[in-house]
């Protein structure tokens, strides 16, 4: 791994997760994926987001990225120390995070940016690399609570938000928390605001994209988790989903997209495990039929679904797991070079061969 010494991430200073509801632990927030940056920021159903945002914690990760250290950060799954796609220093020229670089910031004067709601689970879908049951929360008392403090975040960032994410640990058309403020938005009133869609592609149908015309132009990324290129993989990974549904709504946000002359960034994500790992190659060949701009693989990670001891069958990735030399030799195909490929932090694992793992990156 390269120095990061002259590295700069600006996630700490601009970025903040909702988290779930931990029952006893009360919502906690995050200035990333908590996956890559496992460091707790606060209680926001304690605290506001102004208490928080420059508090002991969020300066300790600042100046984290200031001394070049990255302390906090899990640099084997954080993508881009992975890619080596964090930028240098000198390379900013956003005037707000230059001045942050050049002065050694760690109390800003700004608040969030980027405001990611990944406090409602709700999903249609059950992946076994997610959960192990089904996850609705759409009425009763806990809805009630998660959409008093999903609107309460959402007015306190408000007058410096650039960018809102729906969402990372359920479905934005399944939550009925997410699916009424995306209907219920004027994207006239909100001209500067870009939203990221994650969604599992499902219900953004051809009726549901017309629902949304407000906000269009507003939607910058829309990126849908697949993870497999054949239906039978498919029904493994994403139980409960329907491929065939997916492949129909990604041909028709394609079409949409060209006919409205609209920058949506159209990505397909892949999460790798020893489920589907093989497909990985015809992955990218099914994201260049469809027209999408990127494909992008990442690892599973273990989020305990699989218990104790079960989630090491299904990271191939892993030296001592039993296919992880047929994981080496698939990533050998030539297709992996082919500029719509994101390998995200299996990149890694790319054979260094020539410009063979730059031209993946």
């Amino acid at each position: 791994m390269t120095s990061l010494k002259n590295k700069f991430c600006p996630k700490p200073f601009e970025f903040f997760e909702l988290g779930r509801d931990k029952l006893l632990g009360g919502v906690q927030s995050y200035a990333c994926c908590p996956s890559w940056l496992p460091v707790e920021l606060g209680n926001v159903k304690k605290n506001s987001i102004k208490e928080i945002w420059n508090n002991k914690t969020l300066q300790e990760l600042r100046e984290s990225i200031h001394d070049g250290s990255f302390r906090f950060c899990n640099k084997e799954l954080c993508p881009d120390i992975a890619m080596g796609t964090l930028p240098d220093k000198e390379d900013i020229k956003d005037p707000y995070l230059k001045d942050i670089i050049e002065n050694e910031k760690t109390v800003v004067s700004k608040g969030p940016r980027t405001l990611n709601f990944s406090n409602d689970r709700t999903c249609n879908i059950q992946c076994p690399s997610c959960r192990s049951e089904l996850i609705v929360n759409n009425s009763g008392p806990q809805y009630e609570k998660a959409k008093e403090i999903h609107d309460r975040v959402w007015y306190e960032c408000l007058d410096d938000l650039k960018l809102a994410i729906f969402s990372s640990t359920g479905d934005p058309f399944a939550s009925k928390i997410s699916r009424q403020q995306l209907l219920n938005l004027n994207g006239e009133d909100y001209p500067h605001l870009a939203i990221q869609l994650n969604t599992n592609g499902i219900l953004l149908t051809p009726e549901m994209l017309g629902s949304l015309k407000k906000i269009h132009k507003n939607i910058k990324r829309i990126f849908i988790s697949l993870d497999a290129a054949s239906e039978s993989v498919y029904n493994i990974t994403r139980k409960g989903g329907d491929f065939k549904k997916v492949i129909a709504n990604i041909k028709h946000l394609v079409q949409v997209k060209k006919e409205e002359g609209l920058d949506w960034h159209l990505q397909l994500d892949f999460v790798v495990q020893n489920e589907n790992y093989f497909e990985m190659a015809t992955f990218v060949e099914l994201g260049l039929e469809q027209g999408v701009d990127i494909v992008y693989f990442q690892r599973i990670v273990d989020w305990r679904t699989y218990g104790l001891m079960g989630f090491s069958k299904h990271a191939v990735w892993k030296k001592n797991h039993p296919n992880y030399h047929h994981f080496l030799s698939t990533l050998e195909n030539p297709i992996f070079r082919h500029p719509i490929v994101r390998m995200g932090n299996c990149k890694e694992f790319l054979p260094v061969r020539g410009t063979f793992a730059e031209g993946a990156s």
